[in-house]
């Protein structure tokens, strides 16, 4: 009789234990490598998962995974990435279980002896300043990032320093909230928000920029710094170009995604996407760089259309 109330315990025991399978599709003609996919924590919630014991298997293998808080008492999202063969999909076990120590890829902090923000992951590292974003690797300044008003063929830049919030941090994410006092554009003021996300295995930054003053659209200018240009090209979803290092140490490549937007090679100084936005409707865009990885301008180009690819036709996960 006990034996069998031990065994009747084990099957409820089993039955309670939160479980989900996911299936995560591609429908774009790239092989999707190392690409993150996002599952709304309402999703988990309902099934009985705890933030803290939630774990993700794939092949009978446990994968790093990061519940995303966004600096908030309750979770927001679950995440974790695939690499799924174009046209084809895969399943993935999302259990209950202790997360094992993953490697952190992805992180950022404040640098107090360069009076600076830094993040960085397995690819690149960045680095904030008043005057814009550089991107570095092994030591070198690599370039300057900004999105800024375009008035009057006028880039408008604060020289103010915003406020940081590390939202998010690895092991596969890291997300910062940078607040800009309000500045003066012509003669309105703008305030300025932007939330810059990267994750683990990627060259390029997700940049959500919120504007708010009392303008109906403001044309907005999103890019790199320009210098002198070894080769330069665009599509209609992204603008790429490459920038001499020193003699003999060849290129440093930059790129900007965003769909929609015009591209400009020059820009008030800048290789620039320009778009309008709306006061308090959030404009995204991606930013990126390479340096000792990449081969040359054709590689370049390559990797641009893979990311490109990637923001047109995200992954798309089923829930079974």
């Amino acid at each position: 009789m006990k034996r069998a109330l031990f065994i009747i315990a084990v099957i409820l025991s089993t039955a309670c234990t939160p479980k989900m399978e996911v299936e995560v599709s591609n429908p774009s003609e790239i092989d999707r490598r190392y690409e993150t996919v996002e599952i709304a924590w309402s999703e988990l919630e309902e099934r009985g998962f705890s933030p803290q014991e939630v774990v993700v298997w794939f092949n009978r293998e446990e994968i790093p995974s990061q519940v995303l808080f966004n600096s908030q008492k309750e979770p927001h999202s679950l995440i974790f990435q695939c690499s799924t063969a174009a046209g084809a999909s895969e399943r993935y076990l999302i259990k209950e279980g202790i997360p094992a120590p993953y490697p952190v890829e992805a992180i950022g902090r404040y640098d107090s002896e360069q009076k600076a923000y830094t993040w960085e992951n397995n690819k690149v590292v960045y680095r904030l300043h008043p005057s814009g974003m550089e991107c570095c690797r092994e030591g070198l300044a690599l370039g300057q990032e900004c999105s800024a008003p375009y008035l009057n063929e006028r880039v408008w830049i604060t020289e103010e320093q915003p406020s940081h919030e590390t939202l998010n941090n690895g092991p596969i994410r890291t997300t910062v909230k940078l607040t800009y006092a309000p500045f003066q554009v012509e003669e309105q003021p703008v305030k300025l928000t932007k939330y810059i996300s990267l994750d683990a295995h990627s060259r390029f930054n997700r940049i959500e920029s919120l504007y708010e003053g009392r303008f109906e659209t403001l044309p907005i200018a999103s890019g790199f710094l320009r210098q002198e240009v070894n080769a330069l090209t665009s599509t209609e979803e992204w603008i790429a170009f490459a920038q001499p290092l020193a003699e003999g140490e060849g290129n440093l490549y930059f790129g900007i995604i965003q769909p929609g937007a015009e591209f400009r090679a020059d820009a008030d100084g800048f290789v620039a996407a320009l778009s309008e936005v709306e006061s308090g409707i959030p404009m995204v865009y991606y930013a990126g760089s390479g340096l000792s990885d990449v081969k040359d301008m054709r590689h370049w180009m390559e990797l641009l259309e893979e990311a490109a690819a990637a923001v047109s036709n995200p992954l798309e996960v089923t829930i079974l």
